[in-house]
């Protein structure tokens, strides 16, 4: 599109629109009604042509799919490339016009929106990683600080768009380059600052600047590796290269104190306290004119002839619209974020990459914790078949150093899982979850009751622990025994039992040469082994076996106060060396 009608009057510039690379042809071009180019920072560009339908416009030139290049002719430079998106077609009475929808490459981020992790990758990384997968080369300059586990849960426009909106930066994309930039520095690209007259190349300009919300932002966050408070501080300032209507320093100091900001280092703390401090900027501007192909986002401008307007800006929003009478510029310019309305009614949010602010089902799939921290690691299998939790920490009760309930589940348990704080980095693994694969060992309700009658802890095996609180006292009572019931302890109201069929049963006090035990062989023997045995009835003792054996290495003695009976069907007394009867009357037979 080259007619004399679309030539800007200031710059005596034209606009060059290129289909699929080849320049429209000169029919088209004269039915080219309009042009509308908007762009910004942490947006994804778009363009709009609208050409007179004069029946004939079904021949392919504009199609879904086709790229598209709008080019100023001087200065020779590309101010828009893209991908026809959309097609539509109005009718009126005054005749039909077709419009083609073009957005930059930034478009082919929004397009998918899938679940992958990222294992020791920093953002700057996991920037690159996501862009590559879209065909866009990265310019990244941003921290470069690793984690371990990342996690992308929307489209990869998504993931970048929410790092950027966490550390501060801002992020734009020209032709086939994705630039990524703390919001105090400026795009790659916008290696020259434009300079523009009011009443030459502008027609307007109007700036504000606020006092309003905080100077300082502190973050202060939990670090569950060392166990204590992490925290970090910035200021919001303005770079030196922005001196348009700079605010001077405020009057009244204000702070922020934010948690719940995902922060577990000190100097992730900063870097977010950096990201707030960012968004809190105090000018914001807009101004218009001639064709500015020169202005960018992310790149400065300088103004003046404005008064005490004058200075240099950074650029957030451009807007070009040609038509059949001119081609004009609007900007928008400052460190303020524009405020945006939006619908009370609208959708949910998209879901996000860096937060989880519910709780979730998942699946554990490995518990070999290589740090030895009684961790596990979980499926996400709710939402992708291959995306795996980072580490997560299993609620205990009474866990401390060296202390502690420890149950890990197993892997393919169903558990719930929740996150700290909401940070997908740090999940907490609440507990495992019954239901119809994983059924309960046993009801724990008595029979046409609604009380709980037995609690129960069951192993893997079978294993188990059990409380009973029922009403008589053979009901009431603590038993732990071995899946197949043939061993138990249980101590009841009515009764003490322990019980090891075949088993050897053995009960042991001291150590070494101090030992005494007491071992029942499973086969119906009895063995006591001791330093010293003493056996002592208030009443009566009694002995009774088919053989009844009492030997002595050394000195046997038995006695009686009263009466000793010895008796026999036979009877033998007998000593190796001499046999001794007395008594004050010795009788024999």
């Amino acid at each position: 599109m080259t007619a004399q009608a679309h030539q800007d009057p200031h710059t005596q510039t034209q606009l060059r629109v290129e289909i699929d690379g080849t320049e429209l042809r000169t029919e088209l071009a004269d039915d080219l009604l309009e042009v509308r180019v908007d762009t910004g920072v942490r947006t994804i560009g778009r363009a709009q042509l609208r050409f007179l339908d004069r029946g004939t416009f079904a021949d392919g030139v504009v199609e879904l799919g086709k790229s598209v290049a709008i080019s100023s002719v001087w200065p020779a430079q590309v101010v828009f490339s893209g991908t026809v998106t959309g097609v539509g077609i109005e009718a009126t009475d005054r005749g039909a016009t077709v419009t083609a929808t073009v957005h930059d490459q930034a478009y082919n981020l929004s397009r998918d929106r899938a679940v992958t992790t990222h294992q020791k990758m920093s953002d700057a990384d996991i920037i690159r990683s996501t862009v590559k997968g879209a065909g866009l080369r990265a310019d990244v300059d941003i921290p470069g600080r690793s984690h371990e586990w990342a996690f992308r849960a929307d489209s990869r426009l998504g993931l970048v768009d929410e790092i950027a909106g966490r550390l501060g930066c801002d992020w734009a994309v020209l032709e086939d380059r994705f630039a990524i930039w703390p919001v105090t520095g400026s795009a790659p690209w916008a290696r020259q600052t434009p300079v523009v007259d009011l009443g030459v190349e502008l027609i307007g300009f109007a700036v504000r600047r606020e006092e309003t919300g905080p100077s300082t932002f502190t973050v202060r966050g939990w670090d569950p590796e060392q166990q204590r408070s992490v925290t970090g501080t910035a200021t919001t300032s303005i770079p030196g290269d922005r001196n348009g209507f700079a605010p001077a320093e405020s009057r009244t100091k204000s702070a922020v104190l934010a948690t719940g900001q995902l922060s577990m280092t000190d100097a992730e703390a900063e870097e977010v306290a950096g990201g707030l401090a960012a968004a809190a900027g105090r000018v914001s501007g807009r101004g218009r004119g001639g064709f500015l192909p020169g202005l960018r986002p992310g790149g400065l401008v300088t103004i003046r002839s404005a008064g005490s307007a004058d200075g240099t800006y950074y650029v957030r929003e451009v807007s070009h619209q040609v038509d059949s009478t001119s081609l004009r510029t609007t900007f928008v310019v400052g460190d303020r974020p524009p405020v945006r309305l939006t619908d009370p009614w609208r959708a949910p949010p998209p879901a996000s990459s860096l937060r989880h602010t519910g709780i979730t089902v998942a699946r554990v799939d490995d518990i070999n914790d290589p740090d030895k921290r009684g961790r596990v690691r979980v499926a996400l299998e709710g939402v992708s078949d291959s995306a795996s939790s980072s580490w997560a920490r299993v609620l205990s009760l009474g866990a401390g150093p060296d202390r502690g309930l420890v149950v890990l589940p197993e892997v393919g348990d169903e558990v719930l899982l929740a996150f700290e704080d909401g940070d997908v980095r740090r999940p907490v693994v609440l507990g495992g979850l019954f239901g119809k694969q994983s059924t309960v060992p046993e009801p724990a309700l008595a029979p046409n009751s609604s009380e709980v009658s037995t609690r129960h802890f069951v192993s893997r095996e079978g294993h188990r622990i059990e409380m009973a609180d029922g009403k008589a006292d053979a009901e009431q009572y603590v038993r732990m025994a071995l899946a197949d019931d043939r061993s138990y302890v249980r101590i009841g109201k009515d009764k003490t039992e322990i019980y090891a069929a075949e088993k050897p049963l053995v009960i042991t006090s001291g150590e070494g040469s101090a030992a005494a035990s007491l071992t029942f062989d499973g086969r119906g023997n009895l063995t006591i082994n001791a330093t010293s045995i003493t056996m002592k009835a208030k009443r009566s003792l009694a002995l009774e076996g088919m053989d009844v054996e009492a030997k002595a290495s050394t000195t046997f003695e038995a006695s009686a106060k009263t009466r000793a009976v010895v008796t026999g069907t036979t009877t033998v007394i007998k000593g190796s060396t001499s046999t001794e009867i007395s008594g004050a009357v010795v009788k024999i037979n």
